[in-house]
């Protein structure tokens, strides 16, 4: 499948935002702001591979950056372990993984059945596999009660915690860059809609490749910057909203990343189902990044097969919004 390249969709476009109003992330950030500078926890990554990068967005005291050679962008400052621990560790998340719990059922037939399948077809009953950002571990629970998976998972929210314990998963209350896996390797690490949060993205990544077993399988997904929905919303997204999210990949950075810690990548995909439901939202809501009478016919306006074929289109070409990377050891 052809890599999309969309290389133009940021250059000259760095704007100042608002921080919206009652955002509980940056309102964490403003009541800690003092003692994480005391502590010495807010941090500044370099970009990856030393390549020229140019700032696109402020949104408070964070500044969005953009790889000019992979198009990786990434926030800084961040938060350091010791404070994302923290950050994860506030009440707001309480209320979702009540909910994510209460709801396993239907998220399992709905929401984990993909990546269930898709990693089950790498292994071999009795396989050992760690999920990096497991929550409350609902996939960790179906790979070992349907699959029969030896399940180990870390997760950075203590809040998660009592979940865990009430199903007896074996999960770290831990990052994967500070990890120690006392020398045991796995089969499969994997990872979904988790990259965006790392301290240190190619520290993780080259955790995840030490504690592999030669020959291991890596499995991951995060948005794809180049996908259709966030080429058109541009700055608009609210996915850059940190100090939660500060790290954004299109497929082209996460295959230079990944390979810089020694995967071999084996497949990449945009398997995306969304992309013109979310257009047309923001669109319908006033956003007016992309507009053109030709795009509203497909997206707006156009009849339901036709949006759905637009939609398959993107997918088949690797522009959705959402990307699959497997990589190998």
């Amino acid at each position: 499948m052809p890599e999309a390249k969309i290389e133009d969709v940021w250059k000259n476009n760095k704007v100042t935002r608002k921080v919206p109003e009652k955002d509980e992330y940056y309102t964490w950030y403003e009541d800690n702001k003092a003692e994480l500078a005391k502590n010495g926890e807010l941090i500044s990554i370099d970009n990856p591979g030393g390549f020229p990068v140019e700032p696109i967005l402020e949104l408070g005291d964070f500044t969005l950056y953009r790889c000019k050679e992979t198009g990786f962008m990434y926030c800084n400052p961040r938060l350091k372990e010791t404070a994302a621990k923290r950050f994860f560790a506030h009440g707001f998340l309480e209320e979702y993984y009540e909910e994510v719990e209460a709801s396993f059922e239907k998220r399992k037939e709905l929401g984990y059945k993909d990546v269930t399948e898709k990693i089950a077809g790498f292994l071999n009953k009795g396989d050992s596999v760690l999920e990096i950002g497991c929550g409350t571990g609902p996939k960790l629970r179906i790979l070992r009660d349907d699959y029969g998976f030896d399940v180990d998972g870390l997760e950075i929210s203590p809040i998660a915690a009592k979940y865990h314990e009430k199903h007896d998963l074996n999960v770290h209350i831990e990052s994967i860059e500070s990890f120690d896996a006392q020398g045991k390797q796995y089969d499969c690490v994997f990872m979904w809609s988790v990259a965006d949060h790392f301290a240190d993205p190619m520290a993780a990544f080259q955790k995840c490749a030490d504690i592999l077993k030669p020959g291991g399988t890596f499995l991951m997904a995060s948005i794809n910057t180049d996908g259709f929905d966030h080429a058109i919303t541009g700055l608009d997204n609210v996915a850059y909203r940190p100090p939660n999210r500060v790290n954004f990949y299109n497929i082209r950075a996460l295959k230079f990343q990944l390979e810089s810690a020694g995967l071999t990548i084996t497949e990449s995909y945009t398997p995306g189902k969304l992309d013109v439901a979310m257009v047309k939202d923001y669109w319908n809501n006033g956003g007016q990044n992309g507009r053109n009478h030709f795009l509203e016919n497909l997206v707006i306006d156009g009849d339901k097969e036709v949006a759905e074929n637009f939609q398959n289109f993107l997918s088949g070409n690797a522009l959705s919004g959402f990307q699959v990377i497997v990589a190998k050891k």
